[in-house]
Order: structure tokens, then sequence, then C-alpha cells
């Protein structure tokens, strides 16, 4: 069966299209960071300071009973590695408790 040439060429310009969208997706990371002797307090001054980094897209913070504390970011796909430099600066192990 031949396919009229109007309905190819359509079909050829929607998946070139689909193609460039697929690429032009931002890929978005979550990390935990788990840190010893935390207080709570300070638990959220560090997710405020980090919520306020650039690639940053959102924070959750948990503290934990034995006085640690966890920190779970998503991050955008260029800043993940500045972001984690950042958590382990201030104190954080990567890996959940």
């Amino acid at each position: 069966m031949l396919v009229p040439m109007t309905i190819r060429a359509r079909l050829a310009t929607a998946l070139a299209v689909f193609a460039l969208v697929g690429c032009a997706v931002d890929r978005h990371y979550r990390y935990t960071y788990h840190k010893a002797q935390v207080s709570q307090d300070q638990l959220l001054r560090d997710q405020a300071a980090l919520k306020d980094t650039p690639g940053v897209i959102n924070t959750f913070s948990k503290p934990h009973h034995d006085g640690s504390g966890s920190i779970e970011v998503e991050t955008t796909e260029r800043r993940e590695i500045e972001i984690q430099q950042r958590l382990t600066e201030m104190g954080y192990t990567r890996g959940e408790h």
C-alpha cells in the first residue's frame, strides 16, 4: 500500500518535532543527605539556605529521634554537582538515615 507523500511528510515533521521537544526537556534529580547531631532549628536554617540556591527546585527536611537529620533536595540537571558540594560543605553526607 502506497502512502501519499503529504502524509509521509506530515509524519516526518511530527517525529522531528517530538525529537526536538524531548531533547529540550531538563531533567531533575533528587538526593538525600544526612547530618549527625543537628538541631531541628539548624536543619530548618540549612533547608532555607538551600532553597535560595540557584538550581534547587525544592527541599524537604526530616529530623530524626537520635538528634540527626536528613535533607532531600530536588535539583535541575546543570546544577546538581555544585548543590551536592554545598551540602557536603554544610556537613552533610549522602545517603539515607
